[in-house]
């Protein structure tokens, strides 16, 4: 089973997949790539691989990285930047698709499911009900798309088979939501 995961920023899509992968999926995100080259280019300029990690991975993917001249700069900005404007604007947008594909074909090969929680694009949707996924929407309450920039819009409505609200005051619950609606998509 591929299963993608779309909602706004903030709204609990990765702790979805944690959620997921503790049951044994194999986790793919189209920002694989990008994030490798962004933590790159951070431990070049000599930041340290613990504060990358944070940066890129972790919690502070929206705090300023604090660089001379860039002060105000997150890894957010440059991971959306490369991500969007170079990947998809540049290259092709189809860029980071072409690599995620690889990566779920390979896993569904080899009978492992397969989680994505970084669905943003339409394109992205369409790769994953195109080779048989589901696609699940996480509401959070407070959390909302923004259509400032394409990659925080939002996924076409026509592509998204159930909904998910992580409202719930136990992770448990939220968990339980999930694996419901993953049950009934069999």
């Amino acid at each position: 089973m591929l299963v993608g995961i779309c909602g706004p920023k903030g709204s609990g899509k990765s702790f979805a997949a944690d959620h997921l992968v503790a049951k044994g999926y194999a986790r793919v995100r189209f920002a694989d790539p990008l994030k490798r080259m962004v933590s790159a280019l951070l431990h070049d300029m000599g930041i340290s691989a613990l504060v990358v990690r944070q940066h890129v991975y972790g919690d502070l993917k929206d705090t300023p990285l604090g660089l001379e001249g860039m002060e105000s700069l997150t890894s957010r900005d440059l991971q959306v930047t490369l991500g969007t404007e170079w990947g998809r604007q540049i290259v092709d947008p189809d860029w980071w698709v072409k690599i995620a594909n690889l990566k779920v074909k390979k896993f569904l090969a080899d009978g492992r499911d397969v989680v994505i929680d970084d669905l943003r694009f339409e394109n992205e949707a369409r790769l994953i009900n195109g080779i048989g996924g589901r696609i699940i929407e996480i509401n959070r309450p407070g959390h909302e798309y923004d259509a400032s920039h394409p990659s925080e819009a939002g996924v076409p409505r026509k592509y998204i088979r159930s909904s998910a609200d992580n409202h719930h005051k136990f992770a448990s619950s939220f968990y339980q939501e999930v694996t419901s609606l993953l049950t009934g998509m069999s």
